[in-house]
């Protein structure tokens, strides 16, 4: 707290202000981040599902993997992916990666 004057009075009102002050701008910055990862969680839900909904109209494993590579690719933001094919409940039948994008030249020296 402060003191003011020479009768050395604590003003408690001019402290508590302060500290209210300082609990409200961080509660707002707080509050903000909820709302930015909000919006930024959403957006991400909205992509991946448009990205199923177009997995859904591939005909065949062909185009499956065409619209994984092209469109589900542009959808995420991926680089890379790996698709497992499953006979049975946790039979994999088979495994693939697939790079999206090239890789940098930088990477390969």
């Amino acid at each position: 707290m402060t003191q003011s004057g020479e009768d050395d009075v604590l003003d408690f009102q001019a402290g508590l202000m302060r500290k209210l002050r300082t609990e409200l701008t961080d509660s707002k910055q707080i509050l903000d981040d909820i709302v930015k990862g909000s919006r930024i969680y959403w957006q991400r839900v909205q992509a991946v599902h448009q990205a199923a909904l177009v997995l859904m109209e591939a005909e065949d494993l062909k185009q499956a993997i065409t619209l994984l590579q092209d469109e589900v690719a542009r959808l995420l933001g991926m680089d890379a992916v790996q698709l497992f094919l499953e006979r049975g409940q946790g039979e994999v039948v088979s495994h693939a990666a697939l790079l999206l994008k090239p890789i940098p030249p930088a990477f390969l020296t």
